[in-house]
């Protein structure tokens, strides 16, 4: 004899409805307190609105970057990065990250180079393909044997070039954003990179501290200092595009 199956009704209480009314309420109030929280730039000063920012974590995958133990920063590269991202978004921009993962750009270019220029090439034609107004590549540095050097060191190519102004206008920002701590604050410097060379729109690498060093090396891992300095990074482009405009 074959069985009528059972018919289950849940009953839902009122206080659970109450409740889970509750936690829906709070989830919509706290993400809108992280987006307005990242909203730093006023409408009236607001220069990014629609410009498309390409950021590029450097590292990934199989690449860590440099290293202090179990700290690698590949790590560091891309909680900043994603953080620039969604302060860019926030504020009105269109933000492209080469990667918002742990993975490498190597296994995208197949050309039979070595793993390394691989990469460079993957993300060289990320940028040049994405048609942003600038790019910015983000690291985080390492001397060896050297644990006294630290601060954040920036660098572009092209003596009084737009990537010239662009690292100017970022690193105002980092130095004023940290100028109660005790930091190097180094000038921005002409270097001579793969990227930066190969690029065809403004851009700049970001070196945001020194893992090396023990003091760089705990900002680096502190929320709070990797929001700040992705706010400073924020900040200088803004800057960078007032300075552009043509109106």
């Amino acid at each position: 004899m074959r069985r009528k199956p059972k018919i289950r009704i849940w009953i839902i209480d009122k206080k659970t409805i109450i409740v889970s009314l509750f936690a829906i309420i709070f989830t919509i109030l706290v993400m809108s307190k992280i987006a307005l929280s990242n909203k730093i730039i006023p409408d009236k000063e607001n220069k990014i609105k629609a410009k498309t920012i390409l950021i590029d974590p450097g590292h990934g995958g199989i690449d860590g970057g440099a290293n202090k133990g179990n700290i690698l920063e590949k790590n560091i590269n891309l909680d900043i990065a994603i953080q620039v991202s969604s302060i860019l978004k926030a504020n009105g921009a269109n933000a492209i990250l080469t990667r918002n993962k742990d993975i490498s750009l190597d296994k995208l270019i197949n050309d039979g180079g070595s793993r390394y220029k691989r990469d460079l090439n993957a993300r060289t034609n990320i940028i040049n393909s994405s048609n942003a107004d600038l790019f910015i590549s983000i690291h985080a540095n390492c001397i060896s044997g050297d644990t006294s050097e630290n601060g954040t060191m920036i660098f572009y190519r092209g003596k009084g070039s737009p990537s010239n102004k662009l690292a100017d206008n970022i690193m105002s920002n980092i130095h004023n954003e940290f100028k109660s701590l005790n930091r190097n604050q180094h000038s921005p410097q002409i270097g001579d990179y793969y990227i930066l060379r190969n690029a065809k729109i403004p851009g700049v690498i970001i070196e945001t501290g020194f893992i090396s060093n023990e003091s760089d090396c705990n900002l680096l891992l502190n929320s709070d200092f990797k929001n700040r300095i992705a706010e400073a990074i924020c900040l200088g482009i803004n800057d960078y595009f007032k300075g552009t405009a043509s109106n």
